[in-house]
């Protein structure tokens, strides 16, 4: 019941963060913005309607293309953004569907400085059996912005991670300077669901 709790609470924080996104496209750019709400709709059924108690790596990472792809139309096109989504040979692997999802919102949340020359970084990998994800990006200190947002998505996770995973499971966060790095590292070898594959 807890964690179907959690999992309920994925979905208005995230879709929260990307109507705010395709608000700012309406604006400046209201051709971006139609393609967005494409996005949006797409996502959207897949987060609501898709996931059931396990998805594959594949759908998530597909997932997570989207989100990027949507976040690419809101930022400045200058901002380089470093981003490297892949699977492997563990496509079929199954995962905790949106357990991705409130590190990549944080790193384009917090990294869209008005500084346009520094990266954001996204980076998921699995080898062995085990799925790596990572972003960094900068901040700006000076911009007092409310984590609050951010403090209960990382709660929220962790929870998830705790309940599913146990100590298949880790996540860090290093705050260093202006610098933000987070990474995540669950081994699926161990899930029942990935036995067969296992084998």
């Amino acid at each position: 019941t807890e964690l179907e709790n959690l999992k309920s609470q994925i979905n208005p924080h995230f879709l929260f963060n990307t109507l705010n996104t395709i608000y700012a496209l309406i604006a400046v750019k209201p051709e971006q913005a139609q393609k967005a709400i494409h996005e949006l709709s797409g996502m959207m059924r897949y987060a609501l309607y898709d996931t059931s108690e396990m998805v594959t790596l594949k759908q998530e990472i597909d997932f997570l293309n989207h989100f990027i792809s949507l976040m690419r139309m809101r930022m400045n096109e200058k901002r380089p953004i470093e981003a490297s989504l892949s699977c492997n040979h563990y496509c079929d692997y199954k995962v905790a569907p949106l357990i991705f999802i409130p590190i990549i919102e944080n790193v384009f949340k917090y990294g869209n400085t008005g500084n346009t020359s520094l990266p954001i970084k996204i980076d998921i990998s699995v080898n062995d059996g085990i799925v790596r994800c990572y972003t960094f990006n900068h901040f700006d200190k000076n911009n007092h912005i409310d984590k609050k947002d951010s403090g209960i998505g990382f709660a929220n996770l962790k929870r998830r991670l705790k309940i599913i995973y146990g100590k298949d499971a880790s996540f860090s966060v290093i705050q260093q300077d202006d610098t933000f790095q987070v990474e995540l590292i669950i081994n699926l070898n161990n899930s029942k669901y990935n036995q067969d594959d296992n084998s």
